[in-house]
């Protein structure tokens, strides 16, 4: 057997008749750059998040409350003492409070609220009429349709604070009002008053009466004139409790209840 030549049997049976080195390509290298501060930041909190928080400081403590003991905890004096001011400041209130409110109490019995007696500046025109009560007056929608007067003329009001001046046809007519700080002949708004008008000192010789039903009530405008002086004073009362709910003073009869007396 002839020695066998290695080199000439490859190449005798191999496809393969030139064999180059392979070439490799140099790959352009990207430097990485390092995580931001704010993608840094983002895994930093995760990673707190996912340890385990002692139970004071968040978790589950909203739900275990309750049953948290504070003998294990460093805060536990801190809390006592505060648990203890809030008793004794709940003890002190408890002894306190009643004594002011029977103060108070005992302050509006023998010191009851200072009315303002109005009778002598029903006249006044409206910069006194401000003057004299401190009032600034001002055009009211609430005011001129609660002063039920009777005649064909407009009627508005400028008022302040319970206080209103009437005018009837652009002319100052008198007044109206429903605060209960106000006096006008002896009577206050709040008042009993019953049909006599007991403790009412304007002097009248006729009157008329007009009721009225409301969703709330029933009110009866008591107008009472005096005939020789052409006054006229509105009481307005509430029909079940017999008390004043408005009051009112006008200068001239007349022009009120023009209406009503078919003048």
């Amino acid at each position: 057997m002839d020695e066998l030549n290695i080199d000439k049997l490859l190449e005798e049976t191999s496809d393969i008749k030139e064999m180059t080195e392979p070439i490799i390509k140099e790959v352009e290298q990207i430097p990485v750059e390092p995580p931001s501060e704010d993608i840094e930041r983002r895994r930093r909190r995760k990673k707190d998040e996912e340890e385990v928080q002692p139970e004071w400081q968040g978790g589950e403590i909203q739900n275990k409350f309750w049953d948290y003991s504070y003998e294990k905890d460093g805060a536990a004096a801190h809390i006592k003492t505060n648990k203890l001011l809030v008793k004794i400041i709940g003890v002190i209130g408890f002894i306190v409070i009643p004594i002011i409110v029977l103060g108070v109490l005992l302050f509006k019995k023998f010191d009851p609220e200072k009315k303002t007696d109005v009778t002598e500046i029903v006249r006044y025109d409206e910069d006194r009429i401000s003057q004299e009560l401190g009032l600034s007056f001002i055009k009211s929608d609430y005011y001129t349709p609660r002063v039920r007067v009777l005649p064909e003329e407009i009627v508005f009001a400028r008022a302040d604070k319970g206080f209103a001046v009437v005018y009837i046809n652009n002319k100052r007519a008198g007044i109206f009002f429903d605060g209960t700080k106000y006096t006008l002949y002896g009577l206050s708004v709040g008042d009993y008053c019953g049909d006599d008008f007991q403790g009412l000192e304007f002097k009248y010789d006729q009157f008329y009466m007009d009721e009225v039903k409301y969703h709330a009530g029933r009110k009866e405008y008591y107008y009472l004139y005096n005939t020789n002086t052409s006054e006229c004073m509105i009481v307005t009362l509430d029909s079940k409790e017999k008390t004043v709910i408005e009051l009112g003073y006008f200068y001239d009869y007349h022009q009120i209840l023009r209406t009503v007396l078919n003048e």
